[in-house]
């Protein structure tokens, strides 16, 4: 399934969020008693469309380069499409519950008003037939494959699917124990910027070490294919005083 990584700038407001993996999608969550505004949008540096899907979400599809050379490979077009011979297709879909007004901007964005509770459920799909091997699904195929996994999340507690995520993930993360040393009871991006700073912080490598445990757990699950198949899209959510981007590298 798709892998994704949080990169959070400080936020006063609570955000929670995680890959669930049975039901094969990210979770955003954001629970607050003052009102809360949000820009939601879909960003990629490869071809691609966005679409507005009924009020409360949008999808993207995205056009892998046909050929791309390695960065030690000297040549002026290193990323190549070539329409008789596309890339592999890739669809990402977001859907938003909340309590506050869901507005349309241009582009397929979405602004959320007002919202004391924020949900967003986004998964993806690649185009990549592993029973053929070959990358031939269809944007129609995509779209109904992406669709299927947020439709089974319509009526489910997403506290539920957070336990059921907790306890897969702690039954593989417990298997490993590693101690570096005593770690700082501070925010990850401050233990960052203290570090950057050649301030002593070993447990920032045990937190390293842990972070890729679970990236691999994540895009290893039984029936998957190995993670060795990415690409890179970019989800965007800003409101006033903060900015937080989603980097997904689409391990299928």
């Amino acid at each position: 399934m798709p892998n994704y990584i949080l990169e959070m700038v400080r936020m006063k407001q609570y955000v929670k969020s995680y890959v669930s993996h049975e039901y094969d999608c990210l979770i955003v969550s954001q629970h607050k008693k003052a009102k809360t505004t949000w820009e939601i949008a879909l960003e990629s540096p490869f071809p691609h469309k966005i679409t507005s899907q009924n009020k409360n979400g949008f999808y993207m599809i995205e056009q892998a380069p046909s050929k791309v050379y390695p960065n030690y490979y000297e040549c002026e077009d290193a990323v190549q499409y070539n329409i008789d011979t596309p890339g592999m297709l890739c669809c990402i879909m977001l859907r938003i519950h909340t309590d506050g007004k869901i507005c349309k901007l241009s582009g397929g964005n979405l602004q959320v008003k007002d919202a004391t509770k924020l949900i967003i459920r986004l998964t993806g799909e690649t185009g990549y037939d592993k029973v053929r091997n070959l990358p031939t699904y269809t944007e129609e195929e995509l779209y109904i494959r992406c669709l299927e996994k947020l439709e089974k999340l319509e009526n489910v507690d997403w506290k539920d699917v957070e336990r059921t995520h907790r306890e897969f993930y702690k039954s593989l993360m417990q298997r490993v124990v590693l101690d570096l040393g005593v770690e700082p009871l501070l925010p990850t991006d401050e233990r960052l910027y203290r570090y950057q700073r050649e301030q002593k912080d070993t447990g920032i490598f045990e937190l390293w070490y842990q972070l890729g445990r679970y990236l691999l757990i994540s895009s290893s699950a039984p029936g998957s294919m190995a993670a060795n198949l990415q690409e890179y899209g970019i989800v965007k959510y800003v409101h006033p005083g903060a900015v937080i981007i989603l980097q997904i590298l689409m391990w299928k």
